[in-house]
């Protein structure tokens, strides 16, 4: 009888989920254009949330000729992860979004004009990364947008919330 064929003890599934569950916490903002700005995005009192993996998504805008607004595909965003209970940062620096969120790139409703080529068929893959943030505390991140047009960003961190 191997792992997977074990009785399950539903009581005590139920005890398990009653103390900790899957969850995801979605951080999305819009950084104005040669600006930075911090999102932010509110860890509640249910109980503290070990973060275990980051996805995300990002525009890529740049002003046309005349009014145009251009989807080109080239990342101008770079963030810094900053655990908001003590301001420790969690990245050394700003990091290119395009390095470390998948899917990453996708292609923009704010876009005035066909873009020529499709987005880069980007494989989806979850980064890793684990970290505890407390309860009734901030998850922020610090971005740089480097380009002439304002750009949206979202990061669903997956994980599991500690119930208190």
């Amino acid at each position: 009888m191997g792992p997977f064929n074990a009785v399950l003890n539903s009581e005590s599934l139920f005890n398990l989920q009653s103390h900790q569950r899957q969850e995801f916490i979605l951080l999305t903002d819009q950084v104005p254009a040669n600006a930075a700005q911090t999102g932010q995005a509110f860890v509640s009192a249910d109980g503290d949330f070990l973060c275990q993996r980051i996805t995300g998504s990002f525009e890529t805008l740049v002003l046309g000729a005349g009014p145009a607004i251009i989807d080109d595909g080239v990342n101008r965003l770079s963030g810094q992860l900053i655990d908001g209970s003590g301001g420790r940062a969690l990245f050394n620096q700003r990091i290119p979004l395009d390095i470390f969120l998948s899917p990453g790139r996708r292609k923009s409703a704010l876009s005035t004009t066909v873009l020529v080529d499709p987005p880069g068929n980007t494989l989806f893959y979850p980064t890793d990364f684990q970290y505890i943030f407390r309860a009734n505390n901030l998850i922020l991140f610090d971005v740089f947008n480097a380009s002439d047009t304002p750009q949206t960003y979202e990061i669903c961190f997956h994980g599991v919330r500690i119930v208190l």
